[in-house]
C-alpha cells in the first residue's frame, strides 16, 4: 500500500486521539512506575495541539486518507550558558498504528520532519527515546541518529 504524508486537519483528532492512547499504552507497558495508561492528549488537547505556534503536527494517510501514524515536532533554539545558541526540531511523538507497523510509515514521518527541519533552518532532530525501547532504538539508529546525552536515574 501506498502512504503520503500531510498536515494534520481537525477531521484527524480521532484517529490522533486514538494514536495518543497507544502512545500511553506503549509508556505504560515500558516504564508502569513512571505512567499510568491515560492518553496525554485527548479530544481537546490534540484539538489545541494542531494549533500551536511553531508546532507541526504530520500524519501519513493510505490511498484511502485512513490516518496510519503521525509525527509530532516543534521548532526550538538552545540559549543554554555555555553552548552555542542553536536551532533544531525537537520531536515530542511520533508513533505508527499497530497495523501499519513495518511498511515504512515510521521513515516518511522521520524524512518528512527532516524537510521541516532543512525548511526552518534548524542544524539537528532531537527527539527522547527509553532506553528499554529497544525496537524504537534500533529504528533510530538506522535512521542515522546517535545518542546526545543519557538520562540516568536511581530508583529509591
Amino acid at each position: 500500500m501506498k502512504y503520503s504524508v500531510r498536515y494534520a486537519k481537525h477531521s484527524d483528532i480521532e484517529a490522533l486521539e486514538q494514536l495518543f492512547q497507544q502512545l500511553a499504552d506503549t509508556h505504560y507497558e515500558l516504564r508502569p512506575d513512571i505512567f499510568n495508561k491515560i492518553a496525554v492528549y485527548d479530544r481537546e488537547g490534540v484539538s489545541h495541539l494542531l494549533q500551536e505556534e511553531n508546532r507541526h503536527v504530520l500524519v501519513a494517510v493510505d490511498e484511502q486518507d485512513c490516518v496510519a501514524g503521525f509525527v509530532s515536532c516543534k521548532v526550538d533554539v538552545t540559549n543554554k550558558s555555555g553552548r552555542y545558541p542553536a536551532r533544531f526540531l525537537k520531536i515530542s511523538n511520533i508513533c505508527t498504528g499497530k497495523a501499519f507497523r513495518k511498511q515504512g510509515i515510521g521513515q516518511l514521518l522521520l524524512n518528512e520532519s527532516r524537510n521541516i527541519a532543512h525548511e526552518v533552518g534548524a542544524i539537528r532532530i532531537e527527539l527522547n527515546v527509553f532506553a528499554n525501547n529497544q525496537s524504537a532504538l534500533d529504528f533510530y539508529t538506522q535512521q542515522g541518529m546517535t545518542a546526545q546525552s543519557l538520562n540516568m536515574e536511581l530508583p529509591l
